[in-house]
Protein backbone atom coordinates (compact mmCIF):
# COMPACT_ATOMS: atom_id res chain seq x y z
CA UNK A 1 0.00 0.00 0.00
CA UNK A 2 1.19 3.54 -0.60
CA UNK A 3 1.92 5.43 2.09
CA UNK A 4 0.37 8.61 2.95
CA UNK A 5 1.79 11.64 5.22
CA UNK A 6 -1.32 13.55 4.70
CA UNK A 7 -5.26 12.47 5.10
CA UNK A 8 -6.67 9.78 2.28
CA UNK A 9 -9.60 10.61 0.19
CA UNK A 10 -11.17 8.35 -2.36
CA UNK A 11 -9.26 7.69 -5.15
CA UNK A 12 -10.47 9.81 -8.19
CA UNK A 13 -11.14 7.84 -11.34
CA UNK A 14 -7.85 8.66 -14.33
CA UNK A 15 -8.55 11.71 -16.36
CA UNK A 16 -7.91 10.95 -20.31
CA UNK A 17 -5.02 13.76 -20.02
CA UNK A 18 -4.32 15.00 -16.46
CA UNK A 19 -3.16 18.45 -16.53
CA UNK A 20 1.05 18.66 -16.34
CA UNK A 21 2.31 18.95 -13.03
CA UNK A 22 5.90 20.40 -11.90
CA UNK A 23 8.32 19.89 -9.48
CA UNK A 24 8.24 22.85 -7.63
CA UNK A 25 11.81 24.83 -8.34
CA UNK A 26 13.61 23.95 -4.59
CA UNK A 27 17.23 23.19 -3.63
CA UNK A 28 19.84 20.05 -4.18
CA UNK A 29 20.55 17.13 -1.61
CA UNK A 30 23.09 14.47 -1.68
CA UNK A 31 21.23 11.02 -2.33
CA UNK A 32 24.61 8.75 -2.15
CA UNK A 33 26.81 9.27 -5.20
CA UNK A 34 23.55 11.68 -6.54
CA UNK A 35 23.10 15.07 -6.08
CA UNK A 36 19.03 15.94 -6.72
CA UNK A 37 16.48 18.94 -6.98
CA UNK A 38 14.16 18.59 -4.32
CA UNK A 39 11.24 20.44 -3.50
CA UNK A 40 11.77 23.34 -1.48
CA UNK A 41 10.75 22.49 2.17
CA UNK A 42 11.49 18.73 1.30
CA UNK A 43 14.22 16.85 3.77
CA UNK A 44 15.50 13.73 2.68
CA UNK A 45 15.87 11.11 5.73
CA UNK A 46 18.47 7.69 5.68
CA UNK A 47 16.48 4.69 4.95
CA UNK A 48 17.77 1.17 6.28
CA UNK A 49 15.05 -0.68 7.97
CA UNK A 50 13.01 -3.10 5.75
CA UNK A 51 14.01 -1.70 2.81
CA UNK A 52 16.25 -3.91 0.03
CA UNK A 53 19.05 -1.53 -0.51
CA UNK A 54 19.62 1.29 1.92
CA UNK A 55 19.27 4.98 0.76
CA UNK A 56 17.57 8.12 1.08
CA UNK A 57 13.77 8.87 1.30
CA UNK A 58 12.34 11.84 0.22
CA UNK A 59 8.52 12.94 0.01
CA UNK A 60 8.45 15.35 -3.32
CA UNK A 61 4.93 15.35 -2.76
CA UNK A 62 2.27 14.77 0.31
CA UNK A 63 1.68 11.17 -1.40
CA UNK A 64 5.17 10.41 -3.35
CA UNK A 65 7.90 9.03 -1.51
CA UNK A 66 10.58 8.32 -3.68
CA UNK A 67 13.70 6.20 -1.94
CA UNK A 68 17.44 6.57 -4.03
CA UNK A 69 19.92 4.47 -3.37
CA UNK A 70 23.23 3.16 -5.02
CA UNK A 71 23.56 -0.44 -6.15
CA UNK A 72 26.43 -2.98 -5.02
CA UNK A 73 29.42 -2.92 -7.66
CA UNK A 74 29.06 -6.05 -9.62
CA UNK A 75 30.65 -7.30 -12.48
CA UNK A 76 27.32 -8.10 -14.44
CA UNK A 77 26.22 -6.42 -17.04
CA UNK A 78 23.01 -3.81 -15.46
CA UNK A 79 20.41 -5.52 -17.08
CA UNK A 80 22.09 -9.02 -16.36
CA UNK A 81 22.15 -7.94 -12.45
CA UNK A 82 18.60 -6.70 -11.81
CA UNK A 83 17.54 -10.09 -13.77
CA UNK A 84 19.66 -12.12 -10.91
CA UNK A 85 17.41 -9.53 -8.32
CA UNK A 86 14.18 -9.84 -9.82
CA UNK A 87 14.74 -13.84 -9.98
CA UNK A 88 15.88 -14.04 -6.59
CA UNK A 89 13.25 -11.93 -5.07
CA UNK A 90 10.78 -13.86 -6.89
CA UNK A 91 11.68 -17.50 -6.08
CA UNK A 92 12.41 -16.35 -2.10
CA UNK A 93 8.59 -17.17 -1.52
CA UNK A 94 8.03 -13.71 0.09
CA UNK A 95 4.92 -14.60 2.05
CA UNK A 96 1.73 -11.68 1.86
CA UNK A 97 2.31 -8.79 3.64
CA UNK A 98 0.42 -7.28 6.55
CA UNK A 99 -1.69 -5.85 3.85
CA UNK A 100 -2.82 -9.03 2.48
CA UNK A 101 -1.07 -9.34 -0.99
CA UNK A 102 2.27 -11.41 -2.32
CA UNK A 103 5.47 -9.24 -3.09
CA UNK A 104 6.00 -10.58 -6.46
CA UNK A 105 8.70 -8.32 -8.66
CA UNK A 106 7.99 -9.44 -12.78
CA UNK A 107 10.12 -9.34 -15.37
CA UNK A 108 12.06 -5.92 -16.08
CA UNK A 109 11.09 -3.49 -18.85
CA UNK A 110 13.38 -1.08 -20.62
CA UNK A 111 13.15 2.96 -18.40
CA UNK A 112 14.27 6.35 -20.01
CA UNK A 113 14.20 9.47 -18.16
CA UNK A 114 16.20 12.40 -19.89
CA UNK A 115 19.39 11.09 -20.54
CA UNK A 116 19.13 8.12 -18.57
CA UNK A 117 18.17 5.00 -19.48
CA UNK A 118 18.13 1.45 -17.48
CA UNK A 119 15.42 -1.20 -16.53
CA UNK A 120 12.25 -1.01 -14.70
CA UNK A 121 10.94 -3.55 -12.51
CA UNK A 122 7.10 -3.28 -11.13
CA UNK A 123 6.57 -5.03 -7.90
CA UNK A 124 3.03 -5.81 -6.87
CA UNK A 125 2.26 -3.21 -4.06
CA UNK A 126 -1.31 -4.26 -3.44
CA UNK A 127 -3.36 -0.71 -4.12
CA UNK A 128 -0.60 1.37 -5.78
CA UNK A 129 1.81 1.42 -8.58
CA UNK A 130 5.04 1.02 -7.23
CA UNK A 131 7.96 1.39 -9.26
CA UNK A 132 11.74 0.46 -9.03
CA UNK A 133 14.35 2.31 -11.90
CA UNK A 134 18.12 1.11 -12.37
CA UNK A 135 20.03 3.41 -14.21
CA UNK A 136 23.92 4.63 -14.11
CA UNK A 137 24.88 8.60 -13.05
CA UNK A 138 27.81 9.46 -13.84
CA UNK A 139 29.80 5.98 -13.49
CA UNK A 140 27.54 4.78 -10.38
CA UNK A 141 24.38 2.44 -10.67
CA UNK A 142 21.80 3.65 -8.56
CA UNK A 143 17.90 2.74 -7.94
CA UNK A 144 15.09 4.75 -7.64
CA UNK A 145 12.07 3.63 -6.00
CA UNK A 146 8.28 5.06 -5.92
CA UNK A 147 4.52 4.15 -4.78
CA UNK A 148 2.07 6.11 -6.33
CA UNK A 149 -1.67 6.54 -6.38
CA UNK A 150 -4.63 8.21 -7.67
CA UNK A 151 -5.91 9.66 -4.00
CA UNK A 152 -5.67 13.18 -3.24
CA UNK A 153 -5.14 16.46 -5.47
CA UNK A 154 -3.25 13.97 -8.25
CA UNK A 155 -3.71 11.66 -10.54
CA UNK A 156 -1.28 8.89 -10.70
CA UNK A 157 -0.20 9.83 -13.72
CA UNK A 158 0.60 13.67 -12.61
CA UNK A 159 2.54 11.86 -9.70
CA UNK A 160 4.25 9.46 -12.02
CA UNK A 161 5.48 12.69 -13.91
CA UNK A 162 6.58 14.51 -10.71
CA UNK A 163 8.48 11.18 -10.21
CA UNK A 164 10.29 11.75 -13.63
CA UNK A 165 10.85 15.16 -13.44
CA UNK A 166 13.07 14.35 -10.27
CA UNK A 167 14.95 11.69 -11.71
CA UNK A 168 15.54 13.59 -14.46
CA UNK A 169 17.55 16.26 -11.87
CA UNK A 170 19.88 13.54 -10.97
CA UNK A 171 23.89 14.41 -11.82
CA UNK A 172 26.85 12.95 -10.72
CA UNK A 173 27.81 13.95 -6.82
CA UNK A 174 31.57 15.84 -6.88
CA UNK A 175 34.05 13.22 -6.32
CA UNK A 176 32.31 9.94 -7.00
CA UNK A 177 32.38 9.69 -10.93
Amino acid sequence: ACQDRGSASETKPAAAAPPAVALAAGVEAEFGPVVATLPAGVEPSRVDDGYVLPGMLAWIEERTPVHVAELPQSGLELGAWVDSMQLARDSAGIPKTEHDFEYRVGPKKPFKVGAFEGWQLTPDAGDCLSREAYFVVGTRRVMAGWCVDGRGDLTVAQREELVRAFIATFKPRAGTG
